[in-house]
């Protein structure tokens, strides 16, 4: 009987012969449901983590020390437009002292801090230069006055022969004319011969063509010798007055007090060389009061008006008063200047260049809503703030108004009673939400 062999058998024997079962492909189990889920849980749980961990660093939130932040609240309230305003007080009436010619100091006869009444010496100057222009000067005029007063002389002496010259024509004349009638008579009765008639004629006519003659130069020489003394006057003259000028600088070698008060600055010491225009001191008027300059930021330029009064907040002074007296129009270092006068006497203990501050007024009290001033606004220039909301606080774009020294106006941007971060923001770059650490 044949053995029988079954069809698995037969298959296996016959991809024996045939090589084909040694390559055989083996399948993999894939993956199932389960662990599918379990994957993705951990992905979820691992981003989760990481953004935990992270979320302090990236540019929408930043996790910070909530205790270091100063948190105010936004208040309604009476919003008083007023600026704190720090001057110096200073004389209201004061004369700067200079130098109006140069020289060297011989005698200083008063000290700094002492009282001065008009007029009186402070110190003395020596310039040896000017005092010898002054003595050529001074030659000169009298050279001048003595050359004035010869030439006066020689006129008077040329003037008064000349009057003789004519008186004696004058003579002359009137006896020939006198002799011409007579021999008119004679001539007449033909008991005068011609010839001895012309001849007194011609004598005549010679002295009155010789008198016009002499009246004419005379009066040329009148004239001419009219304007050279005049010019020699006005010469004379101008050596005066020049002499005058002279001495008067010399005078001014002589510093003297030009008012009452008191001697605030003196500099110059004995054997000082002190050229012209040099700055020597200053006097301040005793009983003439005090103003206050001050320094006011520009940003209130268009603010500031004269005739706007201000109080004094120090030195016990509150009730003193002061007034806009003057605004100066220059602009430096982004400041202005201003001088404030007191509405009455100055306060007891005023001092020269103390330091005066006082509470400026530019406008009325009304209702507004307000914030702290603080450093926040230094980096958003007043158009957005933190607002605090439970553990964290969130960026918002505000608009602010006018400002006081306390707080700033809310025109726009936030209600009553929220929280605001008003502390500075240096730290926070372009966070969008602040987070509790």
């Amino acid at each position: 009987m044949k053995p029988q062999i079954s069809e698995s058998q037969h298959t296996e024997t016959t991809a024996g012969l045939s090589g084909a079962g040694m390559d055989r492909v083996v399948e993999k189990p894939g993956l199932t449901l389960g662990k599918k889920a379990l994957i993705a849980l951990a992905l979820i749980v691992l981003v989760g983590g990481s953004y935990s961990l992270f979320a302090g660093t990236t540019t929408d939130s930043l996790r910070v020390e909530w205790d270091r932040l100063t948190v105010a609240e936004v208040i309604e309230g009476n919003f008083e437009e007023y600026i704190l305003v720090s001057g110096v007080a200073q004389p209201r009436q004061s004369i700067f002292l200079d130098v109006v010619v140069g020289g060297r100091v011989e005698e200083v006869m008063v000290r700094e801090g002492e009282t001065v009444v008009e007029g009186q010496p402070l110190l003395r100057l020596v310039n040896n230069d000017l005092q010898l222009r002054l003595l050529s000067a001074e030659t000169q005029r009298i050279e001048q006055v003595h050359q004035l007063e010869d030439f006066r002389s020689r006129i008077k002496r040329e003037s008064l022969e000349r009057r003789q010259e004519l008186s004696d024509m004058d003579y002359q004349i009137k006896r020939l004319e006198r002799q011409d009638r007579r021999n008119q008579v004679l001539l007449d009765e033909q008991l005068l011969a011609q010839q001895d008639f012309e001849a007194t004629r011609d004598e005549l006519e010679f002295y009155r063509r010789q008198r016009e003659l002499t009246l004419e130069s005379f009066e040329q020489d009148s004239l001419r010798s009219e304007t050279q003394l005049q010019q020699m006057e006005a010469s004379l003259k101008s050596m005066e007055e020049n002499s005058a000028v002279t001495r008067r600088i010399l005078d001014s070698l002589v510093v003297r007090a030009p008012m009452s008060g008191q001697l605030t600055a003196l500099d110059a010491q004995p054997g000082q060389l002190l050229s012209s225009g040099k700055p020597l001191g200053q006097i301040d008027a005793v009983d003439g009061g005090f103003r206050v300059r001050a320094q006011i930021d520009e940003y209130y330029i268009d603010r500031v008006a004269v005739g706007q009064t201000a109080r004094l907040e120090d030195r016990g002074e509150t009730g003193a008063e002061v007034t806009v007296r003057r605004i100066f129009p220059e602009v430096s270092e982004g400041k202005f200047e201003v001088e404030l006068d007191f509405a009455g006497d100055s306060p007891e203990g005023l001092r020269r260049g103390q330091t005066v501050r006082c509470r400026l007024q530019l406008g009325g009290t009304h209702d507004a809503l307000l914030v702290p001033r603080d450093r926040f606004y230094h980096q958003t220039g007043g158009h957005w703030i933190y607002v605090v909301s439970g553990n964290h606080a969130e960026r918002r774009d505000i608009r602010l108004g006018r400002r006081n020294p306390e707080h700033f106006e809310v025109l726009d941007g936030l209600a009553p009673g929220e929280q605001v971060v008003i502390s500075g923001y240096e730290d926070f770059g372009n966070a969008v939400r602040l987070v509790a650490r």
